[in-house]
């Protein structure tokens, strides 16, 4: 199994759905953004209000800008593998 761009996009607006559905305000960044739209993603989560967002959903093979992720209290990596050696090396073992 190959996870395409797509499939990493899929991914990302279940979680989207997942995690509003709970509760939480979140921003997202993958590669479906304009740069305009990751700008903005990134200075909502940077806000010190109160009312800004909490979650920050970031596909890291878009956000390979030299985004710096101090703000972050918690991270959850899961991003897919994107090579195809790697996927298989990993479905194998």
């Amino acid at each position: 199994m190959l996870l395409t761009d797509s499939t990493v996009h899929e991914c990302m607006m279940l979680l989207v759905c997942i995690v509003s559905n709970n509760g939480f305000h979140m921003v997202r960044l993958d590669g479906t953004m304009t740069s305009k739209q990751r700008t903005a993603a990134i200075e909502a989560f940077s806000d010190t209000d109160a009312n800004s967002p909490s979650v920050f959903l970031l596909s890291l093979k878009a956000g390979g800008v030299g985004i710096n992720l101090t703000a972050a209290c918690r991270i959850f990596l899961m991003d897919p593998v994107s090579s195809s050696n790697s996927s298989l090396l990993y479905l194998l073992s």
